[in-house]
């Protein structure tokens, strides 16, 4: 018997999870969501094959290495890796969901990119033993924020399937990460329609306004919808009985705290980034053969991109892999952070260039750089995950996009540098949480290195915006545990 005691939060939601048949745990990150699900199934023992949908790393190390951490009899099945830990052939993930119509339940993990594939063999091919019928009744969606638009083929795979689903839960700390728009596809596949209706135009009119803006240049005009005057307190009264979340559960979790440490260039490098700037075109002297070299932008887009590049260090000059470097005001306060940390450190970079940068300045362990002076980059492998939480890692470099869903860094160090902050609040949230969660035995760091001036400023303004509305969307949706319980006998 697995021996797991749960938080009153935890037990809560399980037995949400245990009652009905679509349930949203919009719990923030750190908060327990696998094992709370985990302990659900335990209780359900559930006569059927079960499946989580998760992105890869997390699908293919985290869900498994919870089952074993806490003992958990399930029969299970990665439809991501082999027993080596290599990535299966689209083929062979078909064959061993065939092989389930012979094998008694099994909990499966699968990534969200092979979603689309599973759902078409098992629904249109006739080769299938399930062909036309789900052999999932049970379904976990992790990082239930993936399926937010309506349009994508995560959501249309996801959404043919549904009604032969019996119970569906979703997990995310981020269930609108750009707004209350994200809520109506991410409802749909927890409750059919019940709490936001059936049609997303009917929802968006009804909470919305419309509004064009024009890129110009001939651009489509793209469309935005702006929440009307009670519009969030309407929405979140309608998914309460749907969702979960608890604002300010009574537990411990770490302190963190975020230091904005800023660099400037110089008045050189200040002239190239404002040129850039200003003319939407930079000449940076010439190459080999006496021609000049030209960056030209053609959309405000990749204008802002560009300027991301010039304020970490580094200029791209076209689509490929080939930049310039621009300045080394970053490098010079991540050695500086390096220097003054005791602890391992957990570095987030965004660019080619912000890597390529970072491990000629400091060395890659087994380069012959010695070995507590150099970096290493994140693999994705659970061996160097053990590693870091070992604490035989002093500086890890990892791509949040890529690194920052479902992995637990917490128990390898407490410090964090953002090389080049993302635009979006779900990727900024999600790496940050893997530090920030329960098990952090100490108070969390999360250093920002910003270049004065530059669109950096801007990109940390949107990232404080997007929170906010994340933030409401939370309170709003949160459950007193104690006191709901007491309501509801």
């Amino acid at each position: 018997m697995p021996n797991v005691r749960l938080h009153d939060y935890q037990e809560y939601s399980k037995d949400l999870i245990l009652h009905k048949s679509g349930v949203g745990l919009f719990l923030d990150m750190g908060f327990g969501k696998t094992l709370t699900c985990l302990q659900a199934l335990y209780e359900m023992n559930p006569a059927c094959h079960t499946l989580v949908v998760a992105p890869k790393t997390v699908a293919a190390t985290t869900w498994p290495a919870e089952v074993e951490k806490w003992g958990y009899p399930f029969r299970t099945l990665s439809l991501v890796v082999d027993g080596r830990g290599r990535t299966l052939p689209g083929k062979k993930t078909l064959e061993l969901v065939d092989g389930l119509a012979a094998e008694p339940s099994t909990l499966c993990f699968l990534n969200k990119e092979r979603l689309a594939s599973v759902v078409a063999h098992v629904m249109d091919d006739p080769a299938c033993p399930f062909i036309g019928t789900w052999p999932f009744p049970v379904v976990i969606l992790d990082e239930l924020q993936a399926f937010k638009s309506s349009s994508s083929k995560l959501f249309g795979a996801m959404a043919r399937v549904r009604p032969q689903v019996a119970k569906i839960v979703g997990l995310t700390g981020t269930p609108s990460p750009q707004g209350l728009t994200d809520l109506w596809p991410e409802l749909y596949l927890l409750d059919g329609g019940r709490s936001l209706g059936t049609s997303e135009d009917t929802f968006l009119t009804t909470f919305f306004a419309p509004h064009d803006y024009d890129p110009g240049r001939g651009k489509k005009k793209i469309r935005f919808w702006d929440p009307l005057p009670g519009a969030h307190g309407a929405v979140m009264a309608r998914i309460a009985d749907t969702c979960v979340s608890v604002a300010n559960p009574n537990i411990s979790l770490p302190e963190v705290t975020v230091n904005d440490i800023t660099v400037a260039m110089d008045a050189k490098e200040r002239d190239l980034y404002d040129d850039l700037f200003y003319n939407w075109t930079l000449t940076l002297g010439v190459d080999g053969q006496g021609r000049p070299v030209e960056v030209d932008v053609v959309s405000k887009t990749v204008l802002s991109n560009k300027l991301r590049q010039m304020a970490s260090g580094a200029l791209y000059l076209g689509d490929g892999r080939e930049y310039v470097p621009i300045h080394e005001r970053k490098l010079d306060a991540l050695g500086q952070v390096f220097e003054a940390s005791t602890a391992p450190v957990l570095v987030c970079y965004h660019f080619r260039s912000d890597l390529d940068m970072i491990c000629r300045r400091f060395g890659v362990a087994g380069d012959g750089t010695r070995k507590d002076t150099a970096v290493e980059v994140f693999d994705g492998t659970a061996a160097m995950l053990s590693r870091w939480n070992r604490g035989e890692i002093g500086r890890l470099l990892i791509q949040p996009q890529s690194a920052g869903h479902g992995l637990n860094f917490q128990e390898g160090g407490h410090t964090m540098v953002w090389y080049t902050l993302p635009w979006a609040l779900e990727v900024y949230m999600q790496a940050n949480a893997r530090l920030a969660r329960q098990g952090q035995r100490h108070p969390v760091i999360i250093h920002r290195i910003l270049c004065a001036d530059t669109v950096d400023q801007r990109v940390a303004g949107a990232l404080a915006g997007k929170r906010e509305v994340q933030d409401s969307v939370l309170r709003d949706v949160a459950r007193d545990v104690l006191g709901r319980r007491s309501r509801d006998g």
